[in-house]
């Protein structure tokens, strides 16, 4: 696992729901396996944020958006635009906001379009 600390200070208050719009290209397949994919989790003060998890991302197919050409892929063949939303928050959330990524054998280039925290 690898954690990426994305922004220092953050607050949410309980009743609240935070969504990222992400877009990534998953490295390092292995064209016919159907290995277990990278994904992210986001943590506030070191807690994972409910329901702040991607799905695995296997970049096995071109369907899965892979960074390698054996497997249909190029470096620049993002997926679209994926909206991620919590549950809402039952309690206060704050501290350093992280995104942790857990490679299973693979790579994720993530870019982050937004993200934001607010009532529903």
């Amino acid at each position: 696992m690898n954690t990426f600390e994305y922004h220092a200070g953050v607050t949410v208050n309980a009743n609240e729901l935070i969504t990222l719009t992400y877009k990534f290209v998953a490295g390092y397949c292995q064209h016919g396996k159907s290995n277990v994919g990278a994904e992210f989790e986001v943590l506030i003060g070191g807690v994972a944020v409910p329901g702040m998890r991607s799905k695995q991302h296997g970049g096995t197919t071109a369907a899965d958006f892979p960074y390698d050409s054996n497997c249909g892929g190029c470096p620049d063949c993002y997926s679209p635009w994926i909206e991620l939303e919590s549950q809402l928050l039952e309690q206060p959330m704050s501290g350093k906001l992280e995104i942790r990524f857990t490679n299973n054998g693979r790579n994720m280039h993530l870019v982050l379009d937004s993200i934001a925290a607010g009532a529903k």
